[in-house]
């Protein structure tokens, strides 16, 4: 599926991962405002949200769901997530990916 240009309601999902690959347990990530998606987007402009396990962060898994505004302009994007828990205060690795302009 690909994403488009001023998608609401899409679900954007950044998986947490360890040094082997292997997803990081980030569950002690539970107070208010422990959890953010920050999204670069192609005209340098930065959007940080607050994120939402996707179960309960065993499986290092954010969702965000997108609303009116975040998905625009279409190009790639770059995303991280900022955590805070009690043994990690920072940002993960940063991944891309591409918002496809509508017709």
């Amino acid at each position: 599926m690909s994403i488009q240009e001023g998608s609401i309601g899409l679900q954007i999902q950044y998986t947490v991962l360890k040094e082997d690959g292997t997803p990081q347990n980030i569950s002690s990530a539970n107070t208010a405002g422990s959890k953010k998606l920050i999204f670069t987007r192609p005209n340098n402009t930065v959007l940080t949200k607050d994120a939402a396990f996707a179960t309960d962060g065993l499986d290092g898994t954010l969702i965000y769901t997108t609303m009116a505004g975040d998905l625009v302009p279409s190009g790639i994007y770059q995303l991280q997530a900022d955590l805070t828990m009690p043994n990690f205060q920072g940002r993960t690795a940063v991944d891309t990916f591409q918002v496809f302009k509508n017709l």
